[in-house]
């Protein structure tokens, strides 16, 4: 069985006949997403949401409920993905990036405090692969801070749960003002697209609801657009290890046909260089509802999982790469070394796709950093992780002796390297 890191690592067999059924209108989704506010109203109670198409959607309107101007500075981690950095830049306002801790891969809570000046007005706080950061003790700076400003200069946090399950840790949004959730094809539960924001300052409510009616709604094609998806890269996935020639083994059907899908448009790059705008926002689909109703009551089987699958990579990995720092339930497990490409190859091999999340300090940026306002060579740590960074997989694709044998794989290949 091949495993892929990304790409809808979580779709089984049902979610796949729910997107075919979907994809020929064999389904009514007219009311799903009405059905998933009503679940998800249980799940956060008294806190309002908001559902989006994309999580850099979600994250623009958070932004602009919070009051963010083209005066103002957003603190960032480096070693993030490029839709956090857009939206900040969507409002003309100034991404502040702050170093890592290699330990964590999460921000480095000593170097924040230091980067908090007259100018931030939000800090958003990502959980880096599902590893939970200690928000409480950013609150407690914040609070610090805000107890000299006047209410219009007071600084808020919004809490990037991106990487996190929905449901694995009830530790989030316990400090924050505002949280985020992703339900790309690559996170832990998944409509291809898709993002929510929680409101859990009760301040900002009424601004949100004012901002989220005048979103708009998706066309039928670009709603379809999530299960399309979800049939096509099953196809890919069937087909990906499968040679055209004997004497060229890696020139595959798979390969080809994302080459294919992407030219016509019918898939797009999981992460892209474009920034966007604000014009593309819109409101989440029926159709993404009705895909993501199949995967929740599935949540604590994948959190179950992925705690086992990163506890035998705990056990069986060599100390020098064990991830020494990290919370029970991660949606990747990371681990340095000096030979990135070469472990990845000899994974391949195996028909193992693992990733490298994040393999720039803004992914996928390989140059013109100044594009997202980050300078080279202001957060070392963050551009050392990305170099030698790989991730394994821990998804419902990946068995116990499949992670085992993933460990021996690095164990025997890898060389570690300290940050």
């Amino acid at each position: 069985m091949s495993v892929f890191i990304s790409s809808n690592s979580n779709i089984q067999e049902d979610d796949l006949l729910l997107a075919k059924k979907i994809t020929s209108g064999m389904v009514d989704v007219s009311k799903e997403r009405m059905v998933l506010e009503d679940l998800l109203s249980k799940i956060f109670k008294d806190s309002p949401f908001f559902l989006f198409n994309r999580g850099r959607d979600a994250l623009y309107i958070a932004l602009r409920a919070l009051g963010v101007s083209s005066k103002d500075e957003v603190i960032i981690q480096a070693f993030t993905c490029i839709a956090v950095p857009a939206p900040i830049l969507w409002l003309g306002a100034t991404p502040r990036y702050v170093d890592i801790d290699p330990k964590s891969f999460n921000v480095d809570i000593d170097k924040l405090r230091t980067s908090i000046n007259e100018f931030t007005r939000v800090i958003i706080l990502q959980h880096t692969f599902g590893n939970l950061l200690d928000v409480k003790s950013v609150r407690e700076i914040v609070e610090e801070v805000n107890n000299d400003r006047k209410e219009k200069e007071k600084i808020y946090i919004i809490e990037d749960c991106a990487h996190h399950s929905l449901l694995s840790n009830r530790e989030v949004l316990r400090y924050s003002d505002i949280g985020l959730f992703s339900f790309a094809q690559d996170k832990s539960i998944s409509s291809t697209q898709g993002g929510l924001v929680v409101v859990k300052n009760p301040n900002f409510s009424k601004i949100f609801s004012i901002l989220y009616d005048a979103v708009p709604e998706q066309n039928e094609k670009d709603a379809k657009y999530n299960a399309e998806y979800i049939v096509r890269w099953a196809e890919i996935k069937n087909e990906y290890f499968k040679s055209i020639f004997n004497f060229y083994p890696r020139l595959t059907i798979g390969k080809l046909k994302i080459l294919l899908y992407r030219f016509l448009g019918k898939i797009k790059k999981q992460a892209s260089q474009d920034l966007g705008n604000q014009k593309d926002i819109k409101r989440y689909s029926n159709h993404q509802a009705s895909l993501l109703l199949n995967q929740i009551p599935k949540i604590r089987k994948y959190d179950e999982h992925r705690e086992k699958i990163t506890s035998i990579y705990d056990e069986v990995l060599k100390e020098d790469f064990v991830f020494q720092k990290h919370s029970k339930c991660l949606l990747r497990y990371p681990v340095l070394l000096s030979n990135p490409a070469e472990v990845l190859a000899a994974l391949s091999k195996e028909k193992i796709i693992g990733g490298r999340w994040y393999s720039s300090v803004v992914f996928p940026l390989s140059e013109n950093f100044e594009r997202v306002g980050y300078i080279k060579a202001s957060c070392m740590k963050a551009e050392l992780c990305a170099k030698y960074v790989i991730n394994l997989p821990t998804g419902i694709e990946v068995s116990e002796e499949v992670a085992k044998d993933i460990s021996r794989i690095v164990n025997r290949t890898g060389i570690s390297i300290k940050i």
